[in-house]
């Protein structure tokens, strides 16, 4: 889904290294998942972060370059790339937030797009 922004280098598990402008999507934190979230077995919810990391910190540009990846709609907006897809592991996702941070990755400090992304899909 992330694949339809032009230029956006995507990662569904922490690579090694990055190449900016690259997306990340990180591994739940205790309590992201929420079995049963629906009657019975009928469906599990997990809260995933994400993260665009779009340039290093001390590069001008970066800040600007952020902007895009946090617009709700547009070429380069994550929410709408995501939410306008067609999962096939899960039934639903929806971008339910998003800001601006540091990251360092790999001793290198970024400009960072944080999203946090809510998931529902059927209970197993």
């Amino acid at each position: 889904m992330l694949g339809s922004i032009e230029g956006l280098r995507a990662f569904a598990y922490p690579p090694g290294a990055i190449n900016p402008p690259t997306a990340v999507v990180l591994n739940p934190n205790p309590g992201d998942i929420v079995y049963d979230d629906t009657y019975g077995r009928g469906g599990d919810r997990m809260t995933l972060p994400l993260m665009v990391l779009v340039g290093q910190a001390e590069d001008r540009s970066a800040m600007e370059g952020i902007r895009p990846y946090l617009d709700g709609s547009g070429p380069k907006s994550v929410k709408q790339a995501l939410e306008a897809g067609t999962p096939k592991s899960f039934d639903t996702i929806r971008v339910q937030d998003g800001g601006v941070d540091g990251v360092t990755w790999g001793g290198v400090e970024y400009v960072a797009a944080l999203f946090n992304l809510d998931i529902l899909g059927p209970g197993s």
